[in-house]
């Protein structure tokens, strides 16, 4: 609202725009995509630890070990949460490399698409701000379009491009 509106006298609350994104945007798509996850087999429960037996019994340093321990938790929610906001570590803290939070190659997909939705949508809002699709478009490619540099898409360039066009 600080950018968009002229004639205000102020730019608005702070938490009014906090309490929006997060009621609206964040809500939403984090509940979407835990279900999404549930459905391709991410635990969502308040169970403590399963202890099972192996199949084939290991042999380490001098002794059997024939039982594992496999956590469990509300581990679609926090993995949707942490996928939305960019956030890293996830419930094991091992992002995501734990198959219990990426147990299908659709998981992997919803979870790498929903790294870049804020972002990406970002972009959308900017067309809005300032009436101009083109530079959207222009925007959106060279940060998600090709790949140069140590940075996927986002190079010196691009932050010349973000400061030559005024609103």
């Amino acid at each position: 609202r600080g950018l968009k509106r002229k004639n205000a006298g102020t730019i608005g609350n702070f938490y009014v725009d906090l309490t929006r994104s997060t009621l609206y945007v964040l809500l939403p798509l984090s509940f979407v995509l835990a279900l999404v996850l549930v459905s391709q087999g991410v635990p969502q429960n308040f169970s403590a630890y399963t202890v099972v037996q192996l199949l084939e019994p290991i042999f380490k340093n001098g002794q059997w070990i024939t039982t594992q321990i496999i956590p469990q938790g509300p581990i679609a929610a926090m993995e949707a949460i942490k996928m939305l906001g960019s956030n890293g570590g996830g419930f094991f803290g091992t992002n995501s490399a734990f198959p219990l939070e990426n147990p299908t190659m659709l998981s992997n997909l919803v979870e790498m698409i929903s790294i870049m939705l804020i972002p990406m949508g970002a972009c959308g809002t900017s067309c809005q701000w300032g009436n101009d699709a083109e530079w959207t478009h222009r925007l959106f490619a060279r940060e998600y379009g090709r790949q140069r540099g140590p940075f996927w898409g986002f190079d010196q360039f691009t932050m010349v491009g973000l400061y030559d066009r005024r609103f």
